[in-house]
């Protein structure tokens, strides 16, 4: 991966980008091949799930994360590269799919920023293959994002991701990267507090309440007798609204109920959500220093 040096004012000097897209795409028809470019620029702060709620699309994958005890929020809009599989292997093949597009994108701006450059946003299930045939998530999902906002120590960073050819229109792809910043500033002029989801929920357990009890007082009597020193069991509850559902209504509703917690939404692309607020943090990664947390586990439904 290639950096390119910018000033700091990015689109001021919309000069240096077209030219340096001008010359990437040159390469482009030498080799008749196409490369991202990742272009970052620090923005006036915005809320990130404003963002989201403003720019993403029905039938778009999107990402949204966010740590509010650490004032930092991540969204992710789009992709313009993705790859969703199943199976035992869908570690390796992501891992291959991630440094295979490294190879070919290059940045453009400042790449020292916190979330500043390409970043690729993954999700995984506990199992290589769903139980249910038309369970509507892949085992695996890996994307670069089009458009991805974060907001880290009170700082804003825009990254676009842009795919070049030699078919491309360098001009217009770059008022459209022009306009879609022009478009997420002004958003700072709308009303920041977003309304929450109405609560008028509707209950019903999936699974058979005299089964479920009969299976706590198993549970307790292996514990008194020392076979088990801890057990989770878990219950599957059935959530309906007689409102038309809202993800970012409903992100919101997360992140001033659970301001501790880690607030989380990822998308199919097919205009389902899995979303949720969790206490615990799988893993984090920071200056090749793996930190992880304990999980409780899961085993296969029988």
């Amino acid at each position: 991966m290639t950096v390119s040096p910018c000033r700091s004012n990015l689109f001021v000097e919309r000069k240096d980008l077209y030219h340096f897209l001008l010359s990437v795409q040159e390469k482009c028809l030498q080799n008749n091949g196409k490369q991202i470019v990742s272009i970052t620029q620090e923005i006036d702060l915005v809320d990130p799930l404003l963002v989201l709620d403003k720019l993403t699309q029905a039938n778009e994958i999107n990402f949204y994360f966010e740590d509010k005890a650490k004032g930092e929020a991540i969204a992710a809009i789009d992709s313009v590269a993705k790859l969703q599989i199943d199976g035992a292997d869908r570690f390796a093949q992501a891992e291959y799919f991630i440094k295979s597009c490294l190879k070919n994108i290059i940045n453009f701006g400042n790449a020292n920023q916190p979330f500043s450059g390409p970043h690729f946003f993954s999700y995984f299930s506990f199992f290589d293959k769903n139980a249910q045939v038309d369970y509507p998530f892949p085992s695996a999902t890996i994307f670069l994002p089009r458009w991805q906002v974060a907001v880290k120590n009170q700082r804003c960073i825009l990254v676009t991701n842009i795919i070049i050819n030699e078919d491309a229109n360098i001009q217009r792809l770059l008022e459209n990267v022009q306009n879609k910043l022009e478009f997420i500033q002004s958003l700072e002029y709308y009303s920041a507090n977003i309304d929450c989801f109405p609560a008028n929920l509707y209950k019903k357990s999936v699974t058979n309440a005299a089964q479920f009890k009969r299976s706590v007082v198993s549970v307790l009597e292996k514990i008194r007798s020392s076979h088990l020193s801890k057990i989770v069991l878990a219950d599957i509850l059935d959530v309906k609204s007689s409102n038309h559902f809202d993800l970012v209504k409903s992100l919101n509703n997360l992140r001033q109920n659970h301001p501790n917690c880690y607030i989380f939404s990822t998308s199919n692309g097919k205009g389902q959500n899995f979303i949720g607020a969790s206490p615990e943090r799988l893993i984090s990664i920071n200056n090749q220093q793996l930190i992880t947390d304990a999980l409780a586990g899961s085993a296969p439904r029988r």
